[in-house]
């Protein structure tokens, strides 16, 4: 599969946006509170499938081989094993799904859910899909 230059560099940058975001945290118990979740999501929604995929795979890369970008600073191969490597795993279901849902070509309002057929779609449609359809033109 060939990627072009500016695909690498929109999975690398989104990577770069989870470094920096997810670090920080309200401590609350044993998994931290975060915007580490909501960041992903966004992602996910921004970027699609396969990219938001690319970059939060990434991004737990990163943080698994020690540079302390996840929850509390903290880094390694440790964090992914202890309690919350399920929650840093969990993450790449979340962009998955929100990528998933972002690349529909309708949205889940209108005629799925019994409205009228070609009503208010096009104006549903996530700026990603918008930039995956006209942006590389």
């Amino acid at each position: 599969m060939k990627h072009s230059v500016i695909e690498l560099t929109v999975c690398a940058a989104l990577s770069a946006i989870l470094c920096v975001v997810c670090p920080f945290t309200v401590p609350v118990g044993v998994v931290p509170l975060s915007l580490a979740s909501f960041a992903v999501c966004c992602i996910g929604g921004a970027a699609g499938f396969k990219r938001g995929t690319a970059a939060t795979a990434l991004y737990i890369l990163i943080g698994g081989v020690g540079v302390p970008v996840f929850a509390g600073f903290r880094g390694g191969l440790s964090v992914l094993l202890g309690p919350t490597g399920g929650f840093l795993l969990g993450y790449l279901l979340l962009v998955a799904t929100a990528g998933f849902a972002a690349d529909r070509e309708k949205p889940l309002e209108g005629e799925a859910l019994g409205g009228q057929p070609g009503h208010g779609q096009r104006g549903h449609q996530s700026a990603g899909a918008w930039y995956r359809r006209h942006g590389n033109a």
